[in-house]
């Protein structure tokens, strides 16, 4: 378990285990060419395999330090152990030297008996032999049960030896051996029985003391043993303690990843300022400070994207985990059946540069004069729009802004089209705009169709962007290339119908097909918020019917489409593939290019939301 799931190394705690500064590692990094954002980043091997052929002098200088000062804390562990075991010697030693005497007691007591019963010198000099060897065997005896002790028994047992053998070597009788023990007892008492019956008495009582004493030298042998290093403890209780240290490691492993736990935060693709300090529970303010310092302006409630959030919480410590907007189970596509598949209109995204002709163009075909209510001349938001073209066929068209400012809206567009007409004005050339949008299309593997338009300008040189579009690789069908190429006038409606009919034959060749009949998946193309009817969003069906009534998931919001409006403000009921309508009936408020899901009940659109 702890190998499968490998403990995350942050730059600041390898910093600290060699040694180094965190701020220096961090500009390594980054000179190695690794998006290190601060401190706090985790390391892969790679970067810790980087880190450590560059820092191998510092780090082995790290390691030697630690070493000597480990091997100095293990000197002064062994001297305290070793001063410990010299100090549980000693109180044995002390201890355990007072044991032989009580037997030597009792020797001369059963040799007084024998000479106040006998009174001969060679029985005394047999008993006295005897003494001799008594003392050694219990002493021996003694020994096997103390093993530490072992050294302690000699010098101290020779003692009363030599006292003996004095004894009988001086006097042969009994009287040298009493004269020299207490005399005046001796006097007091009549008869030589008495005076040797009266200290074995006394020695008796200190026979009881001596069980007394070999208990605590038990004691306190067992309390030496119990306080010393591994070395000295038997291999049954080092396993056991190696078995806690195992547990106490594995408990502080499992504390690691509950903080670890504690400090990701779970968020979606997309976020609100507000939102990301609830969820690291920190003040608004502190967050919105801390987006200023790192060079980013941002409201309350602004919308983050993935690197922003990244960034932010990785400055407050937090570790970022991104989950699916939704569950897999309810919003995750299918191929359909190939037999329920019907044709569909093409999707059809004007793009150009700024002023050459777009909302003309639109504002043509759809007979109506939309280009005096936009501000100066650039369509503020994406719109889509489905015209008829006759023959029961229509094209769905996708206006996206042609300024730089609307890089990202321009690329979405281009994601959600069938066909891209690019329109080049003829008396101007291919502007910086121009090539951009021809770059998305190319990414997005769309079919490009050339309308050149202001053809009927005095100004205007057909062939001359026709040439600066072969630079970039656009080749025409007339000058042996693969795009269609349509040389039009927005104004006077030059040649429109030809561009219609080109976009239809491209829409044939492509064999635009969708499932009407299955849950709608479409796509978000713009949100308002109107003061009479709340949130509005406009949304391209891609596959089913969107219906009135039905449940919804768009992008982090749920609702439930409470009324469908055309491009000209006409009530609908139903919206087939490749048709835009406006919907009302948003809880909030989902970005352009959200994608917009209906689910089975409004209970999952709620869960799932």
């Amino acid at each position: 378990m702890a190998e499968a799931k490998q403990k995350k190394i942050r730059i600041y705690k390898l910093a600290t285990e060699y040694n180094l500064s965190a701020d220096n590692l961090v500009e390594f990094l980054r000179e190695k060419g690794y998006k290190v954002k601060s401190h706090m980043a985790i390391l892969n091997d790679e970067m810790i395999t980087t880190i450590n052929d560059h820092y191998k002098k510092d780090i082995e200088k790290a390691e030697k330090h630690y070493k000597k000062v480990a091997e100095f804390h293990k000197k002064r562990a062994e001297k305290a152990i070793e001063d410990a075991v010299e100090a549980g010697t000693e109180i044995a030693v002390e201890e355990t030297a007072p044991a032989p005497e009580p037997e030597e007691i009792k020797i001369t007591d059963k040799v007084a008996e024998e000479e106040v019963k006998a009174g001969t010198k060679g029985k005394v000099e047999s008993k006295d032999e005897k003494t001799k060897e008594s003392p050694k065997q219990k002493i021996a005896g003694k020994q096997k049960g103390l093993k530490v002790i072992g050294k302690i028994d000699l010098g101290e047992d020779k003692k009363p030896e030599k006292t003996k053998d004095k004894e009988a070597t001086k006097d042969g009788d009994g009287k040298a051996t009493a004269k020299k023990k207490r005399k005046p007892r001796m006097r007091r008492k009549a008869g030589d029985t008495k005076v040797e019956e009266t200290p074995v008495a006394k020695k008796k009582k200190r026979v009881k003391k001596f069980e007394i004493n070999e208990q605590d030298v038990k004691a306190a042998i067992k309390k030496t043993f119990s306080s010393m290093d591994d070395t000295r403890v038997s291999g049954r209780a080092s396993h056991r303690k190696r078995k806690r240290k195992d547990r106490e490691a594995e408990e502080e492993r499992i504390q690691e990843e509950i903080v670890l736990e504690d400090q990701k935060i779970k968020v979606n693709e997309f976020i609100a300022v507000n939102e990301l300090a609830n969820l690291m529970e920190l003040p608004v303010g502190d967050v919105i400070s801390k987006c200023i310092e790192l060079g980013l302006m941002v409201s309350i409630n602004q919308r983050l994207d993935v690197e922003t959030i990244t960034m932010v919480a990785d400055e407050f410590g937090f570790e970022v985990e991104f989950q699916e907007e939704y569950t897999a189970e309810a919003l995750e596509d299918f191929e359909d059946d190939p037999e329920s598949l019907k044709f569909r209109s093409p999707v059809v995204t004007i793009m150009g540069h700024v002023d050459h002709g777009k909302t003309s163009l639109l504002d043509y075909i759809r007979r109506t004069n939309v280009v005096a209510g936009e501000s100066g001349g650039i369509t503020q938001h994406i719109g889509a729009y489905k015209m008829d073209v006759g023959n029961n066929k229509s094209i769905t068209f996708l206006d996206t802004p042609g300024h730089e400012a609307f890089t990202a809206m321009r690329a979405r567009g281009a994601q959600l089209t069938d066909i891209v007409v690019l329109i080049v004005a003829a008396d101007d050339a291919v502007m910086p705009q121009t090539v951009e949008a021809i770059n998305h299309a190319q990414a997005a593997e769309v079919p490009i169709v050339i309308a050149i338009n202001k053809i009927d300008k005095p100004g205007a040189n057909i062939e001359k962007i026709k040439q600066q579009l072969a630079d970039r690789n656009i080749l025409i069908e007339d000058w042996g290339g693969k795009y269609q190429c349509v040389e039009i006038s927005a104004k006077a409606g030059t040649n429109i119908d030809q561009l219609l009919d080109v976009i239809l034959l491209e829409a044939e060749m492509l064999d635009l097909k969708a499932n009407p009949d299955r849950n709608v998946r479409g796509a978000v193309i713009e949100t308002e918020l109107d003061k009479g009817r709340g949130i509005t969003g406009t949304i391209l069906v891609q596959k089913g019917t969107l219906k009135i009534g039905d449940p919804f998931v768009a992008g982090i919001y749920q609702g439930k489409v409470r009324a469908m409006f055309d491009e000209r403000g006409k009530k609908v009921f139903e919206a087939a593939p490749s048709t835009p309508v406006l919907v009302l009936g948003f809880e909030g408020t989902p970005q352009a290019g959200d994608t917009f899901v209906v689910v089975e009940s409004e209970r999952v659109a709620r869960e799932i939301g």
